[in-house]
């Protein structure tokens, strides 16, 4: 079905467009302008650079070298707006070295009287949104549109050769001690099917020191003449075609429909304000039984052959605990689906939508900024957190900076407290106590298995001495036998087995003398 309305004329609250020379461009509440829904924000900061026109392309393909050698870095690129999508312009630009992108619309927004269009083209409704198309999370840099009539009065400056400075600056939202955050979903909206299973227990957590609001998309089927003529939409819509869904089984014959997903979402949303929204008591914001609901919803009555069974409805009610007869009294009192008459509450998310320029769902915004990025129970508990004036995190944020399968464990447990804390440790991993006792063990088994080598070793050395010395040690005389070691002379010989060999004996073991003399006088030590 695609996107059926675009944005209004609203100013983009978390950002500004300023032109800082020449000084007659300068305009006091800045320049109203489109913030792109890809590339990466400065927030907290600002790019001021001087501005140059691609009056040559349209950045639809990749500049020419020739091109690209007149834009100096630093600088912003100033492009004109169609022949392709809002990504492929700027992911040239960032190729081509430009630190920011203003696209320059070339349509006047009707209402605008003070637009001059250009000849032969018509006018628009309101401001397009610069969407992703789906393929921009290789951009990095940030992105405006920018209204026709000021792109014109910048473009004729830089015709005239005018050095033109432009300042694309970005608001950091002030924190404090409550964060308020909102989900922009459908009933039958997978991409958050997690979150909405899971983070019942950490909105228990969390409890007043947030503020949630769930919103829901519907198409403005007036925009598609769904109203004048309601065959031309088949079951894609409700009360007369003023509300519409895509079919989302692709056969708007069978299974369940558009119109279908309408009923379910304005459902949802009366358990809403019953059960979390304004003058609920201390379930404003928080909302409980709207968390239990669309968890049972998500998991028993999701698919195509349950979603309009009445008793799957009514069980997950109840397992919520929410009254059934009063949300169907709500779904009634604010005009019902099947009249040819607005409905208060669906009308009341159309012109949501079309206020903060909704074209992806699901979408999160944490503190009035969007979310980027997949959207988890962890990624978006993880924003919540981060939104906090530092010091006022409520405990549950403790449970973020671990291994993400860790969190939503940390969350259940109830103490807030990571695995590795609850096992003596201070953090995520292992603790300083656990480190020290490894590395102590390590030295001592180290020390251990050292000083059994070492008593091995001596052990060893020892069994060698002795087995030297045995080769060579003397045999002892026979009674009457001479000397050996004596000469005819007298004299002794200083041989190994004598004076030598046995002085290395007497060392080792107690010296033993005979009572036999030799003609020499000698004496044989054994």
């Amino acid at each position: 079905m695609g996107v059926m309305e675009g944005a209004g004329g609203i100013e983009d609250e978390t950002s500004r467009l300023q032109i800082q020379i020449p000084r007659d461009l300068f305009k006091p509440d800045g320049y109203n302008h489109k913030e792109a829904l890809f590339g990466i924000p400065v927030y907290g900061g600002f790019i001021a650079e001087k501005l140059y026109y691609a009056n040559t392309t349209k950045m639809c393909s990749a500049p020419t070298a020739d091109e690209v050698a007149q834009w100096k870095s630093p600088y912003i690129l100033m492009v004109d707006r169609g022949d392709c999508t809002f990504v492929t312009k700027v992911r040239h630009a960032q190729h081509a070295g430009a630190s920011g992108v203003l696209v320059a619309d070339n349509l006047c927004v009707c209402k605008d009287l003070a637009c001059h269009p250009d000849p032969d083209t018509s006018c628009q409704g309101i401001e397009p949104i610069m969407a992703d198309d789906g393929s921009g999370a290789d951009i990095t840099i940030p992105s405006f549109l920018l209204y026709k009539p000021d792109a014109d009065a910048i473009k004729e400056k830089l015709r005239q050769e005018s050095l033109v400075q432009v300042e694309m600056t970005w608001s950091l939202p002030t924190p404090d001690d409550r964060v308020e955050w909102s989900l922009w979903t459908s009933a039958n909206d997978s991409s958050s099917a997690a979150l909405k299973e899971e983070f019942k227990e950490a909105m228990a957590a969390l409890g007043q020191h947030q503020y949630f609001t769930p919103y829901y998309q519907v198409y403005d089927g007036a925009a598609y003449n769904c109203v004048n003529f309601p065959d031309h939409c088949g079951s894609l819509c409700t009360n007369h075609g003023r509300y519409c869904m895509p079919d989302p089984d692709k056969d708007p014959y069978h299974g369940y429909s558009g119109r279908d997903i309408v009923i379910e979402n304005l459902r949802q949303k009366c358990i809403w304000n019953h059960y979390g929204g304004e003058n609920t008591g201390k379930e404003e914001g928080v909302g409980l039984p709207w968390w239990g609901y669309v968890r049972e919803f998500t998991e028993k009555c999701s698919r195509s052959s349950r979603f309009t069974d009445p008793n799957c409805i009514k069980e997950a009610m109840g397992a919520a605990g929410v009254d059934h007869k009063k949300i169907e009294a709500c779904m009634e009192d604010a005009g019902g689906v099947d009249q040819d008459r607005e409905n208060l509450i669906l009308q009341a998310e159309l012109l949501e939508k079309l206020k903060k320029s909704i074209v992806i769902v699901p979408s999160v915004y944490v503190n009035n900024v969007v979310q980027r990025g997949g959207i988890s129970s962890v990624t978006v508990l993880s924003s919540i957190c981060a939104g906090y004036l530092e010091g006022t995190q409520p405990k549950v944020c403790n449970c973020v900076g671990v291994a993400p399968d860790q969190v939503m464990t940390c969350v259940q447990g109830g103490d807030y407290r990571p695995v590795s804390q609850k096992m003596g440790g201070s953090g995520g991993g292992v603790s300083w106590g656990g480190v020290l006792g490894i590395v102590t063990l390590v030295i001592l088994g180290m020390t251990a298995a050292g000083f059994v080598y070492w008593k091995r070793t001596q052990e060893q050395m020892r069994e060698q001495v002795r087995s030297i010395l045995a080769e060579y040690m003397p045999l002892e005389d026979a009674p009457g036998d001479s000397n050996p070691s004596t000469t005819a002379g007298g004299g002794s010989v200083d041989s190994f087995s004598g004076s030598r060999a046995n002085s290395r004996y007497y060392d080792l073991q107690p010296m033993k003398a005979t009572g036999g003399s030799g003609s020499n006088g000698d004496t044989a030590a054994v």
